[in-house]
């Protein structure tokens, strides 16, 4: 009887570390998995920033992060509002998120975010 118990306890262990690792496999996604991986934002008087994880910072080009896509300006600080980039108009939001497949202040955005003309 005491075997049949000690059996079932490893067995009902086992069964809980493979949910376990099935929910963490799940919830956390392949690009999280490792802090060090992610650059981190940064902020001060002026604006927010976005530090690389090899200590570099995006100017004047666009940077997808987390799934959304950011313009930053040549002085390193991410931009908002309207923004001509290459001839085309794009709204960023607030947060610095472009904004897609929407309408603001009354001007059609694309799926790829510019103004639709």
């Amino acid at each position: 009887m005491k075997i049949q118990k000690n059996h079932r306890k490893s067995g009902l262990r086992a069964a809980a570390l493979t949910l376990a690792a099935a929910l963490v496999l799940t919830v956390i996604p392949a690009g999280a998995a490792y802090a060090g991986r992610l650059g981190e934002w940064r902020h001060n008087s002026r604006g927010w920033w976005y530090r690389e994880t090899d200590g570099r910072y995006p100017a004047g080009t666009w940077k997808k992060i987390e799934g959304s896509w950011y313009y930053f300006n040549p002085d390193k600080y991410m931009a908002t509002g309207w923004k001509k980039v290459e001839g085309k108009w794009y709204y960023l939001g607030g947060d610095g998120a472009m904004r897609l497949n929407t309408s603001v202040d009354g001007y059609t955005l694309g799926a790829d975010g510019a103004w639709i003309e």
